[in-house]
């Protein structure tokens, strides 16, 4: 069984592709830019992992597609932890009746991708299955991809990096019941909140050990200089390749998502008379920063000793640090925007 009329494009994020693609499908008209700021994808995820000398973070929050559905007021179910029958039952059931699966994984165990690497939660969309495997639309590849039954099970309750439980979402309503202009300024505001005091969240901020927001790049920038004692050499030049990737690679838009968000608020600044062109260009500028920083954490990778990775996480640090100080002042600036 497969959706008709479901046309899969690539795209430069997991969620926010999945959310344009559902946009496509249910003829929203939305890009994938638009898809992201609609879901608040701004953010910041510092994670903690214990007796680990490995170190991640991820520059959106772990809730932005739930917040797409609550900013635009698209009727859907969302479910988390149900029993395997329970949950495969209601993806075939979602699929018979031409609805797409939004499914929440972990591309480790995604045999098209043979990486030995794991990253969760990566964001597909099930659009097809028969008794053996499952159709996955994901944003990385140009043609839709299929899996068996057991290898989707394992991505889908992966306990690698975040914790996994089959977590889904389906749309129930296509027809979203906010105007564009109420959806985006409620986005806006939502990232606002989130970016400066993430503990006001209305979603779970994620079962794992993190510091959030604004904060977290506050952390991160302050912790870099330390990060020489976690471990061996190479453990450490690896957490600095894997950054680079986190800020241009693996899904992120460019300069760590905030391209993607520059590219929302020069498009919503057509509909909300609050939001001016200076915002998006602000924003464009930090994605060029963060692109920038990307490049460093790239060169750090190829450190040959303990005391060059050392002074280079030095530099890096005073970058990141110039970075919240610029990212917590337009922050400021779209709160008092709103608030005006």
């Amino acid at each position: 069984m497969h959706l008709s009329g479901y046309a899969h494009e690539p795209g430069r994020h997991c969620g926010s592709t999945s959310l344009r693609n559902l946009s496509s499908y249910y003829d929203w008209g939305l890009s994938e830019a638009e898809s992201f700021g609609l879901a608040s994808g701004l953010g910041f995820t510092y994670l903690h992992i214990s007796d680990s000398p490995y170190r991640i973070f991820l520059g959106r929050p772990l809730w932005m597609e739930s917040a797409f559905f609550a900013n635009c007021d698209i009727p859907h179910i969302e479910r988390e932890g149900q029993e395997k029958a329970d949950a495969w039952d209601a993806v075939e059931t979602a699929i018979d009746a031409d609805k797409p699966v939004m499914a929440f994984v972990d591309l480790f165990y995604l045999e098209y991708y043979g990486t030995d690497t794991h990253f969760a939660p990566h964001i597909v969309l099930l659009v097809g299955y028969d008794e053996e495997s499952v159709t996955i639309s994901d944003s990385e590849f140009s043609e839709v991809q299929t899996v068996s039954r057991e290898d989707f099970e394992q991505a889908w309750t992966s306990q690698a990096m975040v914790p996994l439980s089959r977590r889904y979402i389906v749309v129930t309503d296509p027809e979203p019941r906010a105007s564009l202009e109420d959806a985006g300024r409620h986005a806006i505001q939502t990232t606002v909140a989130y970016m400066q005091n993430p503990d006001t969240s209305p979603w779970p901020l994620g079962d794992v050990s993190a510091t959030h927001g604004l904060a977290g790049i506050h952390e991160f920038a302050a912790e870099l200089p330390e990060f020489t004692a976690l471990g061996e050499l190479a453990e450490v030049t690896w957490t600095a390749r894997f950054a680079y990737q986190m800020v241009e690679r693996r899904g992120t838009g460019g300069g760590s998502f905030r391209r993607l968000y520059a590219g929302f608020l020069d498009s919503v600044a057509d509909v909300l008379p609050e939001i001016s062109t200076s915002h998006g260009e602000r924003m464009h500028e930090i994605a060029d920063d963060w692109t920038a920083v990307g490049a460093k954490f790239k060169t750090a990778s190829r450190a040959e000793n303990e005391a060059e990775l050392r002074e280079q996480f030095g530099e890096i640090s005073d970058d990141v640090a110039d970075l919240a100080a610029k990212e917590d002042a337009l922050i400021a600036a779209l709160s008092d925007a709103l608030s005006e």
